[in-house]
């Protein structure tokens, strides 16, 4: 072994011993930070006995994914139960005012009346009144599932375009910047950062701290070392 290869192992043992004892201080400090998550610093051996130091967040990979999938499935049943609330207004009306249920029952009604005095021209008109009204509600009601049947189809192309627009932005910042500062995982979270959820200033600024706080589990799973790609 030459003088410059035992050189270069030595400095890379010492630099790895260092970060090691630079994150064990870290952790030591901040071990009464709630919003602090340990890391762990893993050395690995290279050829010709370098050694290198792969840090690691200490995150529980099963948890926060069985977590991401809770809230996955909670946003898409909520977004059902809004689209099927929606529909029922739009179909029933409001408390059920408009419903095809309620105008058939006002014709069985307007029937029966009619039966016990089939001579009742007054009566006659209200039954046909109540079968034209039945059959306007049944038309209003189709109408108005073809009309969120598009809204929801025209939501769901804007969502897949968004998305879409952001993978585009993603690869074309990564072309513009070298390999290391590229962007290697990310996440799309469920809610928007707004002023009211409290992540924006007034002047539409991000709160670093609050951020960091409340998505600590997703950012340490960026981290981490079998983590989700985006």
């Amino acid at each position: 072994m030459s003088l410059s290869s035992a050189l270069s192992i030595a400095q890379s043992a010492l630099l790895a011993t260092s970060k090691q004892t630079s994150i064990v201080s870290r952790n030591v400090a901040d071990a009464s930070n709630p919003d602090y998550t340990r890391r762990i610093a893993v050395v690995t051996s290279t050829t010709p006995g370098a050694r290198a130091v792969d840090i690691q967040r200490a995150a529980n990979d099963l948890l926060f994914r069985q977590n991401l999938s809770a809230l996955s499935a909670w946003s898409g049943q909520s977004t059902l139960y809004n689209g099927m609330d929606q529909l029922g207004v739009s179909v029933n009306g409001v408390d059920n005012a408009s419903s095809p249920s309620s105008a058939i029952t006002d014709l069985q009604k307007a029937l029966q009346l009619y039966a016990t005095t089939p001579s009742n021209q007054n009566l006659a008109t209200s039954v046909i009144d109540a079968a034209k009204q039945v059959v306007n509600t049944l038309n209003s009601g189709t109408q108005a599932i073809q009309d969120f049947r598009t809204q929801a189809d025209g939501q769901i192309s804007a969502a897949v375009s968004d998305l879409n627009s952001l993978l585009s932005q993603f690869q074309d910042a990564n072309k513009a910047v070298s390999h290391a500062e590229g962007i290697k995982k990310f996440r799309v979270l469920t809610v928007d950062f707004t002023e009211e959820g409290g992540e924006l200033t007034p002047t539409m600024k991000l709160k670093r701290n609050v951020v960091l706080k409340s998505y600590a589990d997703e950012i340490a799973a960026l981290y981490s070392k079998d983590g989700a790609r985006g």
